[in-house]
């Protein structure tokens, strides 16, 4: 509930300092997540927290990142597969380039707020609260609202402009574009982009691919499109027919039986193919659309 691109890779970790971080998480891009619970810690003592254990995640080892995860997932799974199922991707190379902190509670008071506002605005840190509200109806449906204090993609932007963030800026759709004309596969590039385009799909760039998700929520992916390290067939595909039930009127059967069931690496090789299985399920999903 707090976001589809975190992945648990650890609870109650204890620090070096002493200290002990609530959920350590993982997301798509390889930078490490604190989530601190409020409970009933005065706001000094959560933000003295969670900036603390900010000073120790920061320069955690691929290695020990690897240990903490291991020994929550247990001998049966590993970090890597963990990665694959929950992002459809591989493990990048190089992980904790850069790290958040989120503050969960009931509710934010003045002093908090203030001091959220001052780190994110001032020094681009990527710290942000979230707080949750239960509410129920006259006819008893149970509700859970979930509302951020600064809107994430302000948080993202802040520290990439005014933070120590180690990564570049992040890559634009012409950007990886760009590298895919450096390898001869521009076109087919642009071809899945103005395909993706015309059903409204959102294009998410990262640093070698294109993520696409529903206008609406950008982090739950549809598909991904990256580049290869190696020439070959110059791009690969990761494809999730289950999602497209989740955000459209189509069946999960009927979008698997289009787009194949877990499509990953190498799925498609041939562009067209995949233009046309992705126009296809739009026309069903149109037609179930005005159906109801």
């Amino acid at each position: 509930m707090l976001s589809s691109d975190l992945l648990v890779i650890g609870r109650q970790i204890k620090t070096d300092f002493g200290g002990i971080v609530d959920l350590l998480c993982l997301d798509s891009r390889g930078d490490l997540t604190i989530v601190e619970l409020k409970r009933d810690k005065t706001p000094r003592d959560i933000m003295a927290q969670v900036l603390d254990y900010g000073s120790w995640v920061k320069d955690l080892s691929h290695e020990r990142i690897t240990e903490i995860a291991n020994a929550r997932l247990g001998e049966k799974d590993s970090l890597e597969d963990a990665f694959r199922r929950r992002f459809r991707t591989e493990l990048p190379e190089v992980i904790n380039e850069n790290h958040h902190m989120l503050v969960i509670a009931s509710e934010i008071d003045a002093s908090s707020e203030r001091i959220v506002h001052y780190l994110s605005d001032t020094y681009g840190m990527s710290i942000n609260v979230v707080t949750f509200e239960f509410f129920r109806n006259a006819d008893g449906r149970e509700f859970l609202a979930r509302v951020f204090l600064i809107d994430p993609e302000q948080v993202e932007y802040k520290t990439t402009t005014r933070g120590g963030s180690k990564r570049a800026p992040a890559s634009t759709v012409e950007d990886i574009c760009a590298r895919a004309d450096e390898k001869g596969i521009g076109e087919q590039f642009r071809r899945i982009l103005q395909a993706a385009q015309r059903h409204d799909l959102y294009p998410r760039p990262y640093t070698k691919s294109i993520m696409y998700t529903h206008p609406t929520n950008h982090s739950r992916m549809l598909f991904t499109v990256w580049l290869r390290s190696e020439p070959r067939d110059g791009y690969s595909m990761a494809i999730a027919p289950e999602r497209f039930a989740e955000f459209y009127p189509i069946e999960e059967e009927s979008a698997i039986s289009i787009l194949g069931a877990d499509r990953r690496r190498d799925a498609y090789e041939n562009t067209n193919e995949f233009m046309s299985r992705l126009d296809r399920l739009f026309k069903i999903i149109e037609s179930e659309g005005n159906a109801d």
